[in-house]
């Protein structure tokens, strides 16, 4: 069973995922804040039950939850923020040797930081060499 808070005096959302791991498909994503004496056995691990329980749960919280929120990524919207080029699934966004290879080949994209530095540090008018994994800031 679910703790009912994590950190009492403080209101909390649950959150949860499905999809995330997939080759195909939607990620959808929820969250749901629940009033404090709500108990339901059933709200525990949504991966163990049917999907009759699921939808019978889902039509319950969306009635007594104090607010809830879904949230869709199709797989075109995944393949566009993902931006393979850049190596942004180890990088996280940082300036690495990878990052910088994928801005000169493909440019910058709508999530880049247009006033940060996205060209390695020059230095007496030679590109820097960058090992991967080594981090460059200005």
């Amino acid at each position: 069973m679910l703790l009912p808070y994590l950190n009492s005096g403080l209101i909390e959302a649950g959150c949860d995922e499905a999809g995330r791991g997939c080759l195909a498909g939607n990620v959808v994503a929820a969250a749901v804040i629940l009033p404090t004496d709500y108990v339901n056995p059933l709200l525990n691990d949504s991966k163990k039950l049917t999907a009759k329980q699921r939808y019978a749960l889902r039509e319950q919280i969306e009635h007594e939850a104090l607010a809830w929120a879904v949230g869709v990524a199709t797989p075109q919207e995944i393949d566009n923020i993902r931006f393979p080029f850049y190596g942004w699934e180890k990088n996280k966004g940082y300036p690495t040797k990878t990052h910088y290879q994928g801005i000169e080949k493909h440019g910058l994209c709508a999530l880049h930081r247009k006033s940060f530095n996205t060209q390695p540090n020059l230095s007496k008018g030679r590109k820097h060499e960058l090992n991967e994994g080594e981090l460059v800031f200005k």
